[in-house]
């Protein structure tokens, strides 16, 4: 269904979703769906997304409404940028840096000043990569908005110690 890119099979795939939770057909449902690209999928999605506490459910989610690029996802996905897990705020972060839409910016800029929370919960390491993320997307975002909170965030040493860590 997807690879016909037939918007009338979004029904059916969503209502798929919740039938199968094995994670090749789930996987494969997803596939299908970010293919199509149907901006209406995208409310059920990000409903999938706050119900499920499943990690690789969320993550797969979440990396379906990046790869979909579709700005409809970006409120969806920017109320969960703080989530507790820091691998489902990372995901979170790619994805809005996916999906490119300036309506990200106020929450990726947020996540550049994620490295003091991060410090205040004892996740100093963590940070550092958060805050590296959040200006990745930023500079793929481009405008002037983004590019200046970028520089202000590098002015105020926020690379100071970092590794980049790198995508496999």
């Amino acid at each position: 269904l997807g690879l016909i890119g037939d918007p009338g099979a979004t029904t059916r795939l969503l209502d798929a979703l919740q039938r199968y939770s094995d994670g090749q057909t789930f996987n494969a449902v997803l596939a299908a769906l970010a293919k199509i690209r149907d901006p209406q999928s995208v409310n059920r999605l990000c409903v999938f997304l706050v119900m499920s506490r499943d990690k690789g459910v969320r993550k797969s989610l979440i990396e379906a409404l990046g790869t979909m690029k579709l700005a409809e996802a970006v409120p969806g996905l920017c109320d969960l940028i703080h989530d507790e897990d820091i691998a489902i705020r990372a995901a979170i972060i790619q994805a809005l840096g996916d999906i490119q839409h300036p309506s990200a910016i106020p929450a990726l800029v947020t996540m550049l000043q994620d490295n003091e929370r991060l410090k205040a919960a004892g996740l100093l390491a963590v940070g550092p990569r958060i805050s590296y993320l959040a200006s990745e997307a930023l500079k793929v975002i481009g405008t002037r908005e983004a590019e200046e909170a970028v520089e202000a965030w590098k002015q105020s040493g926020g690379r100071k110690g970092f590794w980049p860590f790198r995508k496999s």
